[in-house]
């Protein structure tokens, strides 16, 4: 080896060495700030989501009620033109609230309707067509809700008749708990997810796919009122 590939060997170690010294520099230095941070708590969940929350957990009683899980929580991708992508698509999307089988996997999940601004927003629009597609492809229909309880049904015929609407009829035990006891269909191998391009919409991602309960349920107008639709 000349001296001449000796010298550009050493400089390219050197350089090397050096660029890890000045990174574990830096990495030591954003440690460091923030030992200087201060921290507040926040409100983790409002009332009325968690007023919701617990409707749907005495709807289904026995069953994990999980509020705004990512669908990196619900599902996995089989295959994909861009891993990273897609697993940050499905790590930073959230649905707001799933009910979970007794194995742990999603069974039925809610999205709290939008109205006005945050319904019309092309940017909403997109994040919602493209969960209703991931949900879809695993056998889980995405079902729009009511943001107040006051404004749901009760309780028991919430669970009953869309236990009735999805062929999973529901019980009511002698001191009138709901207690639902859905029909577990046979275990079935779900399809491969499709290739998710976070930055392509479907092509009917124009069009709203979301079921809406007083449609599956065939709730009254009373029923299905929007409370922010006299304000």
């Amino acid at each position: 080896m000349s001296a001449f590939a000796v010298f550009v060997l050493l400089l390219l170690v050197a350089a090397a060495a050096a660029g890890f010294f000045f990174w574990q520099l830096k990495r030591q230095e954003d440690i460091a700030s923030l030992k200087d941070n201060t921290y507040t708590l926040k409100e983790a969940i409002s009332p009325a989501q968690k007023e919701l929350l617990f409707y749907l957990e005495q709807a289904f009683q026995g069953r994990a009620v999980l509020f705004r899980p990512t669908l990196a929580q619900l599902v996995q991708i089989q295959q994909t033109s861009d891993r990273i992508r897609s697993q940050t698509l499905l790590d930073t999307i959230h649905v707001d609230y799933v009910v979970c089988d007794d194995d742990g996997k999603v069974r039925y999940a809610f999205d709290v309707r939008q109205r006005g601004a945050a319904a019309d927003d092309p940017t909403n629009k997109k994040i919602s067509s493209v969960k209703q597609r991931v949900l879809r492809s695993v056998g889980i229909k995405l079902m729009g809700i009511q943001r107040s309880v006051s404004k749901m049904p009760p309780v028991a015929k919430f669970a009953r008749q869309l236990g009735m609407a999805l062929g999973e009829p529901a019980l009511v035990s002698r001191d009138s708990t709901l207690r639902p006891a859905f029909r577990e269909a046979p275990a079935a191998q779900q399809p491969p997810m499709p290739k998710l391009d976070p930055y392509t919409p479907p092509p009917d991602a124009g069009a709203s796919e979301m079921a809406m309960l007083t449609d599956i349920m065939g709730l009254s107008p009373e029923d299905a009122e929007d409370p922010t639709s006299k304000n």
